[in-house]
């Protein structure tokens, strides 16, 4: 064998470094192309970010070609590639409008602007993110219509456009995104009808739509959607009648309340047996209300409240609730404002002990409300309220310990308040106003430290108010219109978080306890027409959040304390006592007073200057007193002044011009006093 030759060494070399130099140009291309892909990436979010602001600096120091884009905030990158993949700059407060720039960045799959400030038009450059799985620009102010280009985004599955202000219809064109599983578009000003091609979209799961002006009907496309498991479309104007589910729907969540849909709800509506919510409330449904609707085995809330709707009542009593037994995890049921009639059947106890919600008020219920009521130990709202119940209220309802509103005002009920009603440690609010209740409020009901509104005013109870607890969490307590005796108890100082307390028109007499300033959150305090006595306490004027005090026509005498200098007090009605002295100089502390009734009392003196600092009053009594002397010419510095009361004293002087430069002015009485001068030359 003859030894290789000068030229086989040269073939062999070159043969075998020209793949290796042909392996090193390829991947400095490659990483040349990444390295100008990146570079492209990184261009495109700097030129977005010089179109926003960034009031919390999030991307301020981040975003800066010193630091790898992968690395920035709010970005994820490919591994493979290296190319940007998630935009995420949700909830950072960013302000400003989306550069058409971002639609350069072709790997993008996931692109989350939430929960910012962005305003202006979808650039239609973000036609070009083929990639895109998920847009979420929901929470900005983003306007103009919903852009048809959206159809162009195959591969999206969640596109959250809701909480914006959008305008015009909803593109037929989002039918062609045919692996969209949500798409929601709720709280925008989206107007027309819910196009028909939605029902294209084999894939959707969830449509939200709801508070927008969409109208028409709904298209039958969509309860053909086995894949839907979520309509809401709350808060429109949508009519006409509601149509039959697919015998193989899917659908869970129904929410079509507060539109105009109208006829009867079908029998068909079963056939989505796997519903779990259903919301029809605040439309025009008319009919009776379905038995068909036992068969939701798996209900658990239900909501009819505000329709035309009734029920058969052949024994008086509701068979819908009767069949309503059979749904086990029923945990909301309200009905009210309906025309139901009829009794509040005793199958209210085969409701389900899951119950936790149930509101029937305003159906034209009559009959008694029934003991078997105290079987649905977990309910925590009752409301029974504007019906035409009778009886009384049954002692059963002391079993219901987890119930946290109980509302039964505005019925036909008598007797007496149950004690057991203070074993409802959990309640927080009892309103049985507007009835014929009577005996005396058990004071159990003040033991229960969870309460806060305690609402049976205008009932014929009696007795003395009982000892309040010094645990007490009560807000608002109205008695009045009752007849209550005794005196106000010093206790009532224990209610150190009342905001309301309304106790007139009952027989209530002596003193108002100085201890009433102690409610330091108190914001209206009404005691009148009864027989309280001796002086107002100063303490009363020294809380800053009391707006409204009315303790007219009684029988409190002495001077007027002086008001705190940081008093809110709006109306300050005191007419008809025997309050007497000056009328303080301190009484302008009180500078957002609107309302003044000092009348008809035994006040003397001269109506002080520092009147003119009330300059937010719009009604002004003074009069049936024994004021003295000139009417103050600051009453013209009163310019919201609207009646000016002061009659029958003993007024002298002139009337000042100023009042007639008070252009609000609408009604002054004078008569009955020592005024004089020439009137036509003031006005």
């Amino acid at each position: 064998m003859s030894n290789p030759t000068l030229t086989d060494n040269i073939k062999f070399h070159f043969s075998f470094i020209l793949p290796i130099q042909c392996l090193l140009i390829c991947l400095t291309m490659s990483m040349s192309t990444s390295l100008s892909n990146l570079t492209t990436d990184q261009s495109t979010l700097l030129e977005f970010k010089n179109q926003i602001l960034d009031p919390h600096d999030v991307l301020a120091n981040n975003w800066s070609k010193t630091n790898s884009v992968c690395h920035w905030v709010g970005i994820s990158c490919t591994a493979r590639y290296g190319r940007v993949s998630v935009l995420d700059l949700s909830g950072m407060g960013l302000k400003g409008t989306i550069a058409p720039h971002l639609g350069n960045l072709s790997f993008l799959v996931s692109l989350n602007l939430s929960g910012n400030n962005f305003h202006g038009y979808l650039p239609k450059e973000l036609a070009k993110l083929r990639r895109l799985k998920l847009i979420d620009l929901s929470y900005n102010a983003f306007n103009g219509e919903i852009p048809s280009w959206f159809g162009a985004l195959h591969k999206v599955k969640y596109l959250i456009l809701s909480n914006n202000t959008f305008t015009g219809t909803i593109p037929p064109t989002l039918a062609n995104m045919s692996n969209l599983e949500t798409l929601d578009l709720g709280y925008n000003l989206i107007q027309g009808e819910i196009p028909y091609e939605i029902g294209d979209l084999q894939k959707l799961k969830m449509f939200h739509a709801r508070y927008n002006q969409l109208s028409g009907s709904i298209p039958s496309s969509m309860f053909n959607l086995s894949s839907l498991k979520l309509i809401s479309l709350t808060n429109n104007t949508l009519s006409g009648k509601l149509l039959c589910m697919s015998l193989d729907s899917n659908l869970e969540i129904l929410n079509l309340g507060v539109n105009y849909l109208s006829g009867n709800i079908p029998d068909c509506i079963s056939n989505a047996s796997k519903l779990k919510i259903l919301s029809l409330n605040q439309n025009s449904f008319s009919g009776l209300i379905p038995n068909t609707l036992g068969n939701f085995n798996f209900l658990e809330e239900l909501r009819l409240w505000s329709n035309h709707l009734t029920t058969k009542t052949p024994n008086h009593e509701w068979s819908f609730l009767s069949s309503l037994a059979n749904c086990k995890n029923l945990s909301v049921l309200q009905i009210s404002s309906n025309l139901l009639n009829g009794i509040l059947p005793t199958s209210i106890s085969n409701l389900s002990t899951s119950l936790q919600d149930l509101r029937v008020m305003d159906c034209k219920i009559k009959g008694t409300i029934p003991m078997e009521i105290g079987s649905l130990s977990n309910i925590r709202v009752l409301v029974l309220a504007q019906n035409e119940l009778r009886g009384s209220i049954p002692r059963s309802i002391g079993n219901l310990t987890r119930l946290e509103e109980l509302v039964l005002d505005c019925n036909n009920l008598e007797g007496e308040i149950p004690s057991e009603i203070g074993n409802l440690i959990s309640l927080e609010i009892f309103y049985a106003a507007g009835m014929h209740l009577s005996g005396q409020i058990p004071p159990s009901i003040f033991n229960i430290s969870s309460l806060k509104n305690i609402g049976v005013q205008n009932n014929s109870l009696s007795g003395k108010l009982p000892c309040m607890s010094s645990d007490s969490n009560l807000k608002v307590l109205r008695l009045w219109g009752n007849h209550l005796s005794g005196n106000i108890p010093r206790s009532i100082g224990n209610l150190t978080r009342l905001e309301d307390l309304e106790l007139d028109y009952n027989s209530l007499e002596g003193e108002i306890p100085s201890e009433i300033g102690n409610l330091i959150k108190l914001e209206i305090f009404y005691a009148a027409d009864m027989h309280l006595s001796g002086q107002i306490p100063p303490s009363i004027f020294n809380i800053s959040s009391l707006k409204n005090i009315g303790v007219q026509n009684n029988s409190l005498s002495g001077k007027l304390p002086c008001m705190s200098l940081d008093s809110n007090l709006e109306v300050l009605r005191l007419w008809g006592n025997y309050l007497s002295g000056n009328i303080p100089d301190c009484i302008s502390n009180a500078w957002k007073l609107k309302i003044l009734s000092l009348n008809q009392n035994s006040f003397s003196g001269l109506i002080p200057r520092s009147i003119g600092n009330l300059t937010w009053l719009k009604e002004l009594y003074l009069g049936e007193n024994s004021l003295e002397g000139e009417i103050p010419s600051e009453i013209g510095n009163l310019i919201k002044l609207e009646v000016f009361y002061a009659s029958h004293m003993h007024l002298s002087g002139q009337i000042p011009p100023s009042i007639f430069n008070i252009s609000s002015l609408k009604e002054i009485l004078l008569q009955n006093n020592s005024l004089s001068g020439n009137l036509l030359n003031n006005i």
